[in-house]
């Protein structure tokens, strides 16, 4: 398997996770920018990114929060997987990722 192709299989798995939370579950893309998965519960909003490379730099994430500037930013690593995968719901409340 290729990166690409990890890198594909991670976001299904992450997409999986975050399906199972029964929360609203959204894909968003403005012109060139994109958010892998978008998460709302009532009026609180998730944009989250998932990298399983080397790079981190999320400037769709950035886009994103100029148009939705109350929505949370998260990105998901393999380095984070673990924590996320235990409690989705929880690691979404308590992550605060710095965009670069």
């Amino acid at each position: 398997m290729n990166s690409e192709e990890k890198g594909r299989a991670f976001e299904l798995i992450v997409g999986a996770q975050l399906h199972r939370t029964g929360m609203e579950l959204f894909y968003w893309r403005e012109g060139n920018y994109e958010v892998d998965f978008v998460l709302k519960r009532g009026k609180e909003i998730w944009g989250i990114e998932v990298k399983s490379g080397r790079k981190k730099w999320a400037r769709g994430l950035e886009e994103f929060l100029k148009t939705f500037p109350l929505a949370k930013a998260v990105i998901i690593t393999p380095e984070n997987y673990s924590a996320f995968e235990e409690n989705p719901v929880n690691f979404l409340e308590t992550t605060i990722s710095s965009l670069k």
